[in-house]
């Protein structure tokens, strides 16, 4: 279809206009309407203004269309270039479809992918972390991804550091253990030895004091390898059938001599009698309650202290009540840290190094308990021992009411080696043998305990297991591939478990530590030799 029109200044132009239709020649009323009244609409008016432009228009029959229109001035012709909305956005739907199928299939390949490098990523970390936390650090195998590697190159030579300061201050200690046990020994036997023989008082009192000094550096030098167990994670507890009453009892026996000498009352009330022996670490809890006990009855300057016992809510429930000194509420908070005690004052008082209820308290958590305390100055302290209370199956047998359990019982006949270099425990150790009746011979180090087994008979070796020449390990190893099975006695003063494991795989039966306890060195004795 032709039209004509007016140019810039009336004269007639040309404008050409196809239809796809010719319904569409002939628009409805209402669409010539709207060319008359909003001619901007149409890019054919527009055109015939001399005015070029694209975008979407409407065509001569209304229907919207995407247009390109131009004024040719040459040929004062105007020309426009209709695209149906169809015809347009056809392409771009199809295009839209394309692209979303494509998404759909690839983003499940691409979620794939990004969780297989995650998982790349994360499991050495993982892995790494786990290794970490188990302690198992130096296995730890190298990963795909370097970074991982660095971290755990990083933190294996940070394992290894660590354990070399850990075998160092684990070598240490047993040096320190043995150089201060040694002499401790010499000091408690031969002061025992002196105040058994002596009948001026004066002269006793002395000798005890000894005696009281040198057990109070064997108990600091104990509360420091407690200590460094526990913070290695060395220390485990021993889970077994024990009678409460038999361990209450020895608690009597061992704190009213010490209570009745300060003037003090000491009482022990159980409340709840058992049947059947309980399940625990007899050994542990025993040293808890010494602990506080001790140190109730150290605080303590009149009235006295009492322990009692009960069952509740499923718990065994020690309580240690006195009536001491008492703490201000501000120190019970640190009470139970590392050297730590009431004030600066306590330590130049009463002495001790301020350890006990730290191990007292870690101890107590290893067992599954709880150790709580209220106390108030000028009354007294109140020590709540929670532990978890478990029965056995074997029925607890009667009680022997006894005092304090005599060093020395009828006597023994036998011939035992001593296999000792010091010549200060060389003679102390042969006055304790000989004082309960047996023969002693004494060897001065290992080489020479061997060649003496070979030549001779004896009932039991005593065997010092730090020796030159040979060590009694070594010294225990070659008698027992001789096929002798004389029983051996390991008593030396390197007693951390480690050593005593080294013990047990070289051949000994049993095991003593230093200073010498005559009463347990009586009861291996009579395992291993002949009464008179």
């Amino acid at each position: 279809m032709e039209k004509r029109g007016r140019g810039e200044e009336g004269e007639a132009v040309n404008f050409i206009n196809t239809l796809k239709s010719d319904l569409l020649r002939e628009p409805p009323e209402a669409c010539q309407q709207m060319r008359t009244n909003e001619p901007d609409k149409f890019s054919m008016l527009q055109v015939l203004d001399h005015i070029d432009g694209a975008g979407w228009s409407l065509n001569p029959s209304c229907t919207t269309v995407y247009s390109v229109w131009r004024w040719l001035p040459e040929l004062k012709w105007g020309m426009t270039l209709n695209q149906h909305r169809e015809e347009v956005l056809g392409p771009i739907e199809g295009l839209r479809q394309i692209t979303l199928l494509l998404i759909l299939f690839y983003l499940p390949l691409f979620g794939i992918l990004v969780r297989y490098q995650l998982r790349v990523l994360t499991r050495p970390i993982a892995g790494l972390v786990e290794a970490a936390e188990s302690g198992t650090i130096l296995e730890y195998p190298r990963a795909e991804v370097s970074e991982v590697n660095v971290l755990a190159i990083a933190l294996q030579e940070n394992e290894k550091r660590i354990t070399k300061a850990n075998q160092a201050k684990d070598e240490f200690l047993a040096s320190m253990s043995h150089e201060l046990r040694t002499p401790l020994t010499s000091i408690i036997g031969n002061s025992e030895l002196l105040k058994n023989k002596t009948v001026d008082e004066e002269t006793r009192s002395i000798i005890e004091a000894v005696e009281r000094a040198g057990r109070g550096q064997l108990a600091l030098v104990n509360d420091i390898l407690d200590v460094s167990k526990l913070e290695s994670g060395k220390f485990t507890i021993d889970k077994q059938p024990y009678d409460l009453s038999k361990l209450l009892n020895d608690l009597l026996l061992t704190f009213s001599p010490q209570a009745e000498d300060a003037g003090l009352l000491f009482s022990i009330t159980q409340k709840n009698r058992e049947e059947r022996l309980l399940i625990g670490d007899e050994q542990r809890i025993m040293q808890i309650l010494i602990n506080l006990i001790g140190n109730g009855l150290k605080f303590t300057n009149q009235g006295g202290l009492q322990l009692t016992t009960w069952v509740e809510d499923n718990h065994l429930i020690y309580q240690v009540k006195d009536s001491g000194v008492g703490m201000p509420p501000a120190v019970l908070d640190k009470l139970f840290g590392r050297f730590e005690q009431a004030d600066s004052s306590i330590s130049r008082r009463f002495g001790g190094s301020g350890l006990g209820l730290y191990i007292s308290q870690n101890l107590t958590m290893l067992m599954g308990g709880e150790i709580t305390v209220s106390s108030e100055e000028g009354v007294g302290s109140l020590f709540t021992l929670r532990l978890p209370y478990q029965q056995s199956e074997l029925p607890v047998k009667p009680l022997r009411q006894e005092k304090a359990a005599p060093v020395t019982d009828e006597p023994f006949s036998g011939h035992i080696l001593v296999a000792e270099d010091t010549p200060e425990l060389q003679l102390l150790e042969r006055r304790i043998l000989e004082g309960f009746g047996l023969t002693v011979t004494t060897a001065n180090d290992g080489q020479e305990a061997v060649d003496l087994v070979k030549n001779n008979s004896f009932d039991a070796v005593i065997m010092d297991m730090q020796m030159p020449v040979m060590d009694g390990i070594e010294a225990t190893k070659v008698i027992r591939a001789s096929g002798n099975t004389i029983p051996i006695i390991a008593l030396t003063a390197n007693v951390m478990q480690k050593h005593r494991d080294a013990f047990d795989e070289a051949g000994c039966d049993c095991f003593l530590g230093k200073p010498i306890n005559k009463n347990e060195l009586l009861a291996v004795l009579k395992d291993c030799v002949n009464r008179g």
